[in-house]
């Protein structure tokens, strides 16, 4: 007797196919009929799964900074102070852009576009800034975190990440630098975790 035949997932494969020409082409760049070939699916497959091309590729971009989301959140959730904390989240960052390099890409041709990004992105980084900004402020209160803004530190935080992944080919061409290479990314992982951290610590204050 022969097995049944498993079902196509039509629609993990347009995400996937999606994500994966959006990142390298952009969202102009990226047509449907090449996601759709990539995919394995007829020329239409997006249309009736999705609609519009742009509600696809705001479903692409949910899709990829979902697990984001959920990697803070863990981070934030574990036991210890408030910079312990923060580190944890760094270095939640750091693996989920290491590991999706593409992500960072989409995000940096919505920055670009000028294109209002879609809820779901909003709503994703809302949610990590919250978790952010929430730890600062315990920090605060506890005097382990120098005063300032919460929100604006939490913008620095996630902008050492951001950037060190966008910046990984220059830093090789440049430096020597290649985080493709264990070594040299915990080594860059690392620097930023400590930088931060003697940043935000009450006891650098007016040093």
């Amino acid at each position: 007797m022969r097995g049944k035949t498993r079902p196509v997932d039509t629609t993990g494969a347009l995400l996937r196919a999606g994500r994966a020409l959006f990142g390298e082409r952009g969202y102009d760049g990226a047509s449907l009929r090449a996601i759709t070939s990539a995919a394995g699916a007829n020329l239409g497959a997006v249309t009736y799964h999705f609609g519009s091309k742009r509600e696809f590729y705001d479903a692409v971009l949910a899709t990829a900074i979902a697990p984001l989301v959920q990697a803070v959140a863990m981070a934030a959730s574990k036991q210890g102070e408030p910079l312990d904390r923060l580190e944890a989240v760094m270095r939640a960052f750091f693996d989920f852009l290491g590991a999706n390099p593409d992500v960072v890409l989409l995000l940096l041709q919505e920055i670009t576009s000028g294109r209002k990004p879609p809820q779901a992105v909003v709503s994703a980084f809302q949610a990590n800034l919250k978790v952010l900004t929430g730890l600062l402020r315990e920090g605060q209160a506890k005097r382990q975190i120098r005063a300032g803004d919460p929100l604006l530190m939490a913008f620095s935080i996630l902008s050492q990440p951001i950037y060190f992944t966008l910046a990984r080919r220059p830093m090789k061409v440049i430096a020597g630098l290649d985080p493709r290479y264990p070594r040299i990314r915990e080594r860059i992982v690392e620097h930023a975790v400590a930088f931060a951290g003697r940043a935000l610590s009450a006891g650098s204050a007016g040093r």
